[in-house]
């Protein structure tokens, strides 16, 4: 294997890691095609939906007052609550990113 190839692989596979660009590029583009609608990414202000942005540094969810963690985040995801749909057709994977992607707001 030359030098360039076994480069282009060592860096194919850093995309790939948790909270790499590619990743959090993959949970914007979940989060814009199933979230956007309803919350802001870059505020705290109400859309529908609470604002999400610094989520990940907030201490509680905004409407149900869960401590903020990625069992709680993705709970509410998958189930929804009150007036948030639920969004079980999202696998594992897209949470899993989209995770990633709030982590970064």
């Amino acid at each position: 294997m030359t030098r360039a190839v076994r480069a282009a692989a060592a860096a194919a596979l850093l995309s790939l890691a948790p909270g790499s660009t590619v990743a959090a590029r993959d949970g914007g583009e979940v989060f814009g095609q199933t979230c956007a609608v309803c919350h802001f990414s870059d505020s705290t202000e109400r859309k529908v939906g609470p604002g999400l942005g610094g989520i990940y540094r907030r201490e509680r969810l905004p409407v149900s007052g869960d401590p903020v963690t990625d069992t709680r985040i993705s709970r509410q995801i998958r189930q929804g609550s009150g007036a948030m749909p639920a969004h079980p057709q999202l696998s594992p994977d897209d949470v899993a990113a989209l995770l990633r992607y709030l982590r970064t707001l």
